[in-house]
């Protein structure tokens, strides 16, 4: 309808846009829808004067119709409704299905690199493929921009089923804990943040990260929290022992520091500007 009105329109004939009532006792009518296939039938006339150019413009109109490039016309689907798609297919199962949205996700532009990233490691870890997440290209730049706790949890969690898991459901705590100072080059980055959202594969792996670089905060928490202590004691229970022994307090007969008693050398510092005035004029000026 629309290609009618630019080609012919109002200045070759009368059109009005609509599609023409026919009539079924007519035969005319019914040998053109016959001939058509369709009833959606559009009637031009035009005046004697203008009838050629009419023909030449429906000609064109023809031309032009055929030689168009094909195009392949869908409405966009908003990103949160994609979102939602891709998190229903990730907790159903549907590895296809998560895979085609979050290919459609990335070519839609409406989310940045480091969004997409955070979804392919949860789309990952879901499958179980910790192996393939640890081997992201980008996986380097995401833990370092602090990521959010899913993901965080994601990540750790990968490290613990490729390093840990083994050599800790033996009991060998010193293998585990030579395997992540091999393999977790990136845990150091992901102990900081919150731990009360992490799985107990994560926890265990946080724990032994603090065991190893004997990190003062970390270690606090699993004191303070049995309920994460308890997490960790599933997967290993001899790094749990560790953490419910009291934390070694350091010993210091003297007195604190910035509480070091006075030289007898060391002049008292002078209590009024007329003092420190006297001071500079026969000491030079004095070290305050």
């Amino acid at each position: 309808m629309s290609e009618l009105q630019a080609f012919v329109g109002p200045t070759y004939a009368r059109f009005d846009g609509l599609p023409t009532q026919l009539a079924d006792e007519d035969p005319i009518d019914q040998a053109v829808v016959r001939f058509a296939g369709h009833r959606l039938i559009f009637v031009i006339e035009s005046p004697r004067a203008v009838e050629k150019k009419m023909w030449d413009a429906l000609r064109l109109l023809q031309q032009t119709l055929a030689v168009r490039p094909h195009r392949s016309w869908h409405a966009p689907v908003p990103v949160g409704r994609l979102l939602a798609q891709f998190e229903i297919a990730l907790t159903s199962g549907a590895n296809a299905a998560s895979a085609a949205i979050l290919d459609q996700l990335t070519a839609t532009g409406g989310l940045n690199a480091t969004n997409i990233s955070h979804l392919r490691i949860k789309r990952l870890a879901k499958l179980g493929r910790g192996s393939e997440m640890l081997r992201l290209p980008d996986l380097v730049d995401v833990v370092t921009t602090r990521p959010p706790i899913p993901v965080r949890d994601a990540i750790v969690g990968a490290v613990y089923a490729t390093a840990l898991a083994e050599p800790l459901s033996t009991g060998d705590l010193e293998t585990a804990r030579t395997r992540l100072i091999e393999a977790g080059s990136m845990v150091p980055a992901l102990m900081e943040g919150p731990l009360t959202d992490l799985r107990p594969q994560a926890l265990t792996v946080l724990a032994m990260a603090a065991w190893i670089a004997d990190s003062t905060p970390i270690g606090e928490l699993l004191r303070q929290s049995p309920e994460m202590l308890a997490a960790v004691e599933q997967l290993a229970p001899d790094l749990a022992a560790h953490y419910r022994d009291p934390a070694p307090t350091v010993e210091n007969d003297g007195p604190p520091d910035g509480d070091q008693p006075e030289s007898a050398d060391t002049p008292a510092a002078p209590k009024s500007w007329l003092e420190c005035i006297t001071s500079v004029s026969a000491h030079g000026i004095p070290h305050l």
